[in-house]
């Protein structure tokens, strides 16, 4: 997962075993979801105000996330 800190958007690579993401942000609320297409993704995340998030893999893994939007 990069770049992160992130401001634009989240790459993730080699997540073809995973089927969904969601993204969490700091008081518990799904903020963001979507599916996993190819072992390389792209999350658009300008819409996201600064802060930490959580990136939940299948509601199996979980990535902390650095969002530092203007």
């Amino acid at each position: 997962v990069y770049p992160n800190p992130a401001s634009q958007y989240i790459e993730l690579n080699n997540c073809g075993g995973y089927n969904r993401f969601s993204l969490i942000n700091s008081l518990g609320q799904e903020v963001l979801v979507g599916s996993i297409a190819n072992d390389s993704q792209k999350i658009n995340i300008p819409q996201l105000s600064s802060g930490i998030y959580y990136l939940i893999l299948d509601e199996i893994d979980f990535i902390k996330i650095s969002i530092d939007n203007p």
